[in-house]
Order: C-alpha cells, then structure tokens, then sequence
C-alpha cells in the first residue's frame, strides 16, 4: 500500500487524499501547516513501515536456513532498530532525535507511561524499554 507516499505527496501538492477512508484535505493548511504534516508522514508513516520492513527481512533471512548467511539477518535487524531510533538520539537514548523513538519518549508524558515500569511523566518511554529488550535478543 502506498498510503503514506500519497499522504505527503498530497500534502506537498496542497490537495486531497483519494484513500478509500480517512482522507484530509491539505488545501486549507499554510506552509507551516503542510511542512508539520510532511515532516510527521515522512517519519512516523514512511519510516516506520520501512522499519517494519527491515525486521521482516531479517526473519526472511534466518528462515532460509543459509548456513553461511548469517551477516544478512543480523545488518538487517540493525538496520531496523537504526531506523526505529534514528542517527541523534545518542548512545543512551536521551538525544532529542526525531525519529520513533523521540516521538515515543515524547508522548510518553502525555499518557503517564514513561520509566522503566511505565508509570512517570517523563523520561524514556516504557515502550522504548521494552522494545530495546526484544531488539538485543
């Protein structure tokens, strides 16, 4: 599906999406308007689909039983956790990136799911806590 491609081409236009639901129309938005909406769709539509897709190939990879393959899953997997945190979250994840990491740390405080256990209105995301256990498995 290319949903998120013809979200920002829309919103680069200044036109309406055609989707078969949730359409918006960014003819009434300004340049700030449209430079927020194309900033978040790159990022948080486009990039994390591209994640999504990084992780899938590296379980393709281990499913193919290649004994001699095993560079391929591993980049793969990393490349999914780099692009989930993104290149200036820092070493300790306490960077301002901009990338879903960043979104998840940053709306961790307007939901009360921040800190190790998911219950503090700042710091690093539950989420993020329990994603990079599973990511360095």
């Amino acid at each position: 599906d290319t949903y998120a491609h013809d979200w920002v081409t829309a919103a680069f236009a200044g036109d309406k999406t055609t989707f078969r639901n949730g359409n918006a129309d960014f003819s009434q938005y300004g340049m700030d308007g449209k430079e927020q909406i194309i900033k978040k769709g790159t990022a948080y539509l486009n990039i994390f689909m591209y994640v999504i897709r990084e992780f899938e190939d590296a379980l393709d990879d281990c499913e193919r039983g290649c004994i001699n393959c095993n560079d391929d899953p591993v980049h793969a997997w990393d490349e999914g956790v780099c692009f989930y945190t993104g290149s200036i979250e820092g070493q300790d994840g306490a960077g301002d990136g901009s990338l879903l990491h960043q979104l998840a740390d940053k709306r961790c405080a307007d939901y009360k799911t921040c800190g190790v256990d998911g219950t503090d209105l700042e710091g690093m995301a539950r989420l993020n806590y329990e994603l990079f256990d599973l990511f360095a498995l």
